[in-house]
């Protein structure tokens, strides 16, 4: 199933991811998006968020948390690094708070990209 960003962005409900999200909680997903890496290996990474536009972490404030993706790639893959070129990721989605560098992430996926 591929979600967009149309739908991650719905607003929370008290505090929680709304009920749309919350039924893909634990479900094979992907969701197309920008690369924003949190190694410091420009060539490869192993782990990255996930945003809706190009740049979107380079900006000052960072994106909401519902607009933020946490990847950690499954069986120590790694994927070539880009901030510019749109990828799709497909993993299990578990919704919960991750801290980054660049502000609380609302969504984790441990993916294949």
């Amino acid at each position: 199933m591929t979600v967009g960003w149309s739908t991650l962005k719905l607003p929370p409900t008290a505090g929680q991811p709304n009920p749309t999200v919350r039924q893909l909680q634990g479900k094979r997903v992907s969701i197309p998006g920008f690369m924003v890496p949190l190694e410091d290996d420009a060539q490869q990474v192993t782990e990255f968020l996930l945003v809706p536009f190009a740049g979107a972490c380079i900006h000052v404030p960072p994106p909401p948390p519902n607009q933020m993706v946490y990847v950690k790639l499954i069986h120590n893959g790694k994927a070539k690094m880009s901030f510019t070129e749109p990828i799709v990721v497909t993993g299990v989605l578990k919704i919960t708070t991750v801290k980054s560098p660049y502000g609380d992430v609302s969504m984790r996926w441990m993916a294949t990209v």
